[in-house]
C-alpha cells in the first residue's frame, strides 16, 4: 500500500500530466503544484472582489494545466483527458437542467393543484 502522496500523485498522473514530471523531477512537480495554488487563489481572490461567479475546480485545473506546459510544454498534458474535462463542464448543467424540469414538471402534477 502506498503512501497518500503517492496516491495523488498516481491520480493527478491519470488525469493531466505524463510520467516525465512526475518521475525525472519531483521537485518541479511540488513547486509547480504551489504555483498552482497560488496563482487559483490569486484567481479566487481577484473574481471574489468584482463579485464574479467562480469555479474552484475550473480554476485549479486551469493552473494545474498553465504549470504544466510551462515545466515540460503542450506535450506534457493529456489532452484528451483534459477535453473530457471540458466537454462535461458544459454538458452537466444542460444534463442537470433537463432532469430539473422533468423532475418539476412530474412533482408539481401530483403536488400542486
Amino acid at each position: 500500500m502506498g503512501t497518500v502522496f503517492e496516491l495523488v500523485l498516481s491520480s493527478i498522473d491519470l488525469v493531466f500530466l505524463t510520467r516525465l514530471v512526475h518521475t525525472e523531477e519531483p521537485d518541479v512537480l511540488m513547486f509547480g503544484m504551489l504555483t498552482a495554488l497560488v496563482s487559483a487563489s490569486f484567481m479566487m481572490a481577484v473574481a471574489n472582489f468584482y463579485a464574479l461567479p467562480i469555479s474552484t475546480t475550473h480554476t485549479i485545473i486551469g493552473s494545474i494545466v498553465g504549470f504544466s506546459i510551462a515545466a515540460k510544454g503542450f506535450e506534457s498534458v493529456v489532452w484528451k483527458t483534459v477535453g473530457l474535462i471540458f466537454v462535461s463542464w458544459a454538458a452537466a448543467p444542460l444534463i442537470t437542467g433537463v432532469f430539473g424540469a422533468l423532475f418539476f414538471v412530474s412533482i408539481f402534477d401530483y403536488a400542486c393543484c
